[in-house]
């Protein structure tokens, strides 16, 4: 039988060898669930230990719409005829097998019924995205976003402080036994992961499979080890390649079983993403040769490319890449010539030139470990004037910063900061 950890009050965890599934006991039989776990396998041991313990499922709240979180959905509306709530993207997946296919549309709609269809179910409550709670039978839990592993991936918060993360984040052992990491949307997630420093519970769960009481270090270490992974894929494509020559090279290099057609879909679909992500990095270009797309490395002569980007986004990759205290990318986004002011202390340049940029956040990121909360921000012209709360700058203090960045020629030429 399922083994039941307690994770602290009434918060307890169903180990099924391969996941956690969490639940929140409402009294000594009503339980709510967060996620279902898988159908095949998993199914009918879940059951048992439910009749065992004479539980009653009375709620199921979502992270997102895979099939090891939600397929026992079906089965427990059934049995129990609880209420299901999940986010607005899942709700949608999951309403037809129609949908579905959307979704999983490297499939052909006699697979996805094969492989999916058991995900069909009827959705109670439906969360959406600014959502920041949910009650079930008159309880409230936390919705925190974290999309991107899929499109309105939640974590799910307890009445006992207790932060389920889904898969928003992945443990350190399924870090050494990945390949390929999911992410629908890898830029999102890699968001997702560094916004998690700004949820603060007493206790985390991960799906697959971990109970800490901090997540700052792991999540330095799987936006790491997914940026890493493009990387290493990025330096595979030595050459304009169409999605199913890299397919070759990856599988080859990474020693990647695929016995079965479902699992080529699925290594496939997951591959497109990164390559999808490379692109909007502009590490690869598309072309057509000889009739076919292909992906064409831009290695050196990538930083020549006429892209011009939004002011708005060079700032915030440059935020994200503070965030993740990574330095290159960080200065990859300055002029060589940059100037750094203080405004309210005469207009005194308080840095100036690329290698004083470097030394100074070169401390910041690897000493002082800071990280900086957007809270507002506005766009005149080329100037980006964001509103901020950054913490490492003062022991155990946030310290309140106005920053206006001047934009040009795709790199940021001026910054001018107002600190509390």
């Amino acid at each position: 039988m399922y083994e039941i950890i307690h994770v602290k009050g009434n918060t307890f965890c169903i180990d099924t060898g391969m996941t956690y599934i969490p639940f929140y006991k409402v009294n000594e039989k009503e339980i709510i669930m967060l996620d279902s776990g898988w159908a095949e396998g998993e199914q009918e041991k879940l059951n048992t230990l439910l009749d065992y313990n004479d539980f009653k499922v009375v709620g199921i709240i979502n992270s997102h719409s895979h099939i090891d979180h939600i397929g026992n959905n079906s089965f427990l509306k059934k049995k129990y005829d609880c209420i299901i709530a999940m986010s607005t993207f899942a709700a949608h997946i999951c309403s037809s097998v129609e949908a579905l296919k959307l979704y999983y549309n490297r499939h052909f709609l006699s697979c996805v019924k094969e492989h999916y269809g058991h995900l069909v179910c009827e959705t109670d409550i439906i969360i959406d995205e600014h959502q920041k709670s949910v009650y079930i039978n008159g309880i409230k839990f936390g919705i925190f976003p974290t999309a991107g592993h899929t499109l309105g991936h939640i974590a799910i918060i307890t009445p006992d402080d207790v932060a389920y993360l889904g898969d928003s984040l992945i443990t350190d052992k399924v870090m050494s036994g990945t390949k390929l990491p999911y992410a629908y949307d890898l830029e999102e997630d890699l968001k997702s992961k560094m916004n998690l420093l700004n949820l603060h519970s007493k206790k985390y769960v991960i799906a697959h499979k971990g109970i800490v009481d901090n997540i700052d270090d792991l999540i330095e270490e799987n936006i790491k080890y997914y940026k890493g992974r493009a990387t290493t894929l990025l330096n595979l494509i030595s050459h304009p390649m169409t999605m199913e020559e890299i397919l070759k090279v990856i599988v080859k290099e990474w020693n990647i079983k695929i016995q079965s057609v479902n699992k080529y879909i699925v290594v496939e679909r997951m591959l497109r993403y990164y390559v999808e992500y490379l692109f909007e990095a502009n590490q690869v270009e598309l072309i057509i040769d000889d009739g076919f797309l292909k992906y064409k490395p831009l290695r050196e002569g990538s930083n020549n490319l006429e892209v011009e980007l939004k002011v708005e986004e060079i700032v915030q990759r440059q935020l994200d890449y503070y965030n993740s205290h990574d330095l290159e990318g960080f200065i990859s986004l300055y002029s060589k010539n940059i100037k750094i002011y203080n405004l309210l202390n005469n207009n005194i340049i308080i840095m100036e030139g690329e290698e004083a940029l470097r030394n100074n956040y070169k401390e910041r990121f690897e000493v002082l470990k800071v990280n900086a909360k957007l809270k507002n921000r506005i766009v005149i012209g080329n100037k980006v004037i964001d509103e901020e709360e950054v913490r490492g700058l003062k022991v155990n203090e946030v310290v309140k910063a106005v920053a206006v960045y001047e934009i040009k020629n795709n790199l940021i030429e001026n910054v001018w900061f107002i600190f509390e």
